[in-house]
């Protein structure tokens, strides 16, 4: 063996980069990888390879569980068995010898548990857990060196090996070197007491939790209170202790706030130091998150609000509400503001369809380089398309109701895409349904050099209709020369899939190789 691989600090590197723990956000999809499943075979097998790769390789491997499974697989095969249904049971009772093997891979995990929450415990009933339990003196836990806990269920158990609640096993995996937790507890939300998310951590950077109840919401303000790294939070309604004690943070870079029906008011001013902050609309209204935002001032460059599903904001309430927003963020800090697709309204629906008044109030944040609303269409003109470039002539991306495919004509046409470009020359992703049928000969005059936008990469059409796919791509092509997507409405409708071919030949003829979605 080569001298450089007996020191730890070298081979450890070497061994890291093999297998990568996940991000928050790409859990589940990392677990999934083939490629990933791969490298687990390679380490494992690596471990068996000598003494010297064994520690290292078995780190790496156990780094990121997502599941309690494996951890009981890898006692004595006398001690469990599958039952009937397939899941897992003890056929004699645990010795100290066994809980001293499940010690020995414990102690390597990192990360438990994936970002969705659907195999937590698996095939593991809630007894077998619990027994496991007995073990575990006063303040330990079972993976004693823990970073970050993903304790989620799904909203729907009806598929899990157990309907049991493991909400009051929770204590004994927050680990005093948890640097993050995310909590989800799906249909078992109002079981937690009032101590169960009592992290002993001081070094909490991260903390997510999707539950709403009051009782939870006292715990957890109580808990944020004293975490002095925090950098990212999502919670219900805190109290006015826990939003002074954000206020106070210099590392805090992003707060997301989930609001419930019942009456909620804070009182705070937030440093320039927050970057990013998300309003998540209760299910009656907007003018929820106007009353919660009544007291707080914001220099945040990023908004996110974020309405359910089963609520349809109407125009005016959107107006109302953007009209608002200036009062309480910087006109000058905001960059970019966005509205996740999560409405289920009709195609047709007219609340849902803006004009240019809506956005109007908007326009006070002049510094705007991201706007995204993919399923609030706007009734907008050509004239006011050129209005919103001009008001925003630092866009970066400008994407407005190209999810659906809407069943009212646009009335935009290839000027008001042309102006778009024009006035917004950073610009690099767009989507605009357009009304894309004449778009004309491309002539020198037509087109010019003052047109041409080099940043554009991505253009979401939704369900713009054309009918010329070689005149598009002519246009295409010579003012957004870089042009490397499109992107269409998910267009079923038989009367629209003529319109989702000519963009898809449009493609072709510009020999882009993304699909078209």
């Amino acid at each position: 063996m080569h001298r450089s691989l007996q020191i730890p600090e070298i081979l450890d590197a070497i061994i890291s980069k093999i297998y990568e723990p996940p991000s928050a956000d790409e859990l589940l999809d990392y677990w999934d990888d083939d490629y990933s499943l791969g490298v687990r075979v390679s380490l494992a097998r690596l471990a068996r390879t000598c003494r010297t790769f064994r520690d290292p390789a078995l780190d790496v491997l156990w780094s990121f569980l997502k599941s309690f499974d494996p951890l009981i697989r890898c006692l004595p095969q006398d001690l469990w068995m599958h039952d009937d249904d397939g899941f897992l049971e003890f056929t004699r009772p645990l010795r100290a010898s066994d809980w001293v093997i499940f010690q020995r891979y414990a102690q390597r995990v990192r990360v438990f548990g994936d970002d969705h929450g659907l195999a937590l415990f698996e095939s593991v009933p809630y007894d077998l857990v619990d027994a496991l339990s007995s073990f575990l003196s006063d303040g330990s836990c079972f993976l004693p060196n823990l970073r970050r806990l993903n304790w989620r269920y799904p909203q729907d158990d009806t598929d899990h090996p157990s309907d049991a609640d493991y909400s009051p096993l929770l204590p004994f995996f927050l680990s005093p070197c948890l640097t993050g937790i995310s909590v989800g507890l799906g249909r078992f939300a109002s079981v937690p007491s009032a101590s169960v998310l009592s992290v002993a951590s001081p070094l909490i950077k991260r903390f997510e939790c999707d539950e709403t109840s009051e009782k939870l919401m006292q715990n957890i303000s109580e808990n944020i209170s004293k975490w002095r790294y925090l950098e990212y939070v999502e919670a219900g309604a805190l109290s006015q202790k826990a939003i002074t004690h954000l206020c106070s943070l210099r590392s805090l870079k992003y707060l997301g706030v989930r609001l419930d029906q019942l009456y909620h008011r804070s009182y705070a001013n937030f440093p320039p130091t927050l970057e990013s902050f998300t309003i998540f609309a209760p299910p009656d209204s907007l003018a929820a998150c106007q009353q919660y935002l009544e007291g707080i001032h914001l220099a945040a460059s990023h908004l996110s609000v974020i309405a359910p599903a089963e609520i349809i904001p109407t125009e005016s309430s959107f107006e109302q509400f953007f009209a608002f927003l200036p009062s309480r963020f910087s006109t000058s800090n905001l960059r970019i503001l966005e509205l996740p697709i999560v409405s289920c309204a009709p195609d047709d629906d007219p609340s849902v369809v803006w004009s240019l008044e809506t956005i109007k109030p908007l326009f006070a944040f002049t510094n705007m380089t991201v706007f995204r609303s993919h399923i609030f269409w706007a009734k907008l003109s050509d004239n006011d398309v050129e209005k919103i470039a001009l008001a925003w002539p630092q866009l970066e991306v400008f994407v407005l109701g190209t999810f659906k495919p809407w069943q009212s004509p646009s009335v935009i046409t290839s000027k008001g895409f042309l102006s778009m470009l024009r006035h917004c020359r950073r610009l690099r992703e767009l989507g605009l349904v357009i009304d894309a049928t004449d778009v004309g000969p491309v002539t020198n005059e037509g087109r010019g050099t003052h047109v041409v936008n080099a940043n554009v990469t991505y253009f979401d059409v939704g369900c713009s209709d054309i009918r010329d796919a070689a005149s598009v791509a002519a246009l295409l092509s010579a003012v957004t020369p870089r042009l490397a997507k499109i992107e269409t409405a998910g267009m079923w409708d038989p009367a629209m899939m003529s319109r989702k071919t000519a963009w898809e030949q449009v493609r072709r003829l510009l020999r882009l190789d993304m699909p078209a979605g």
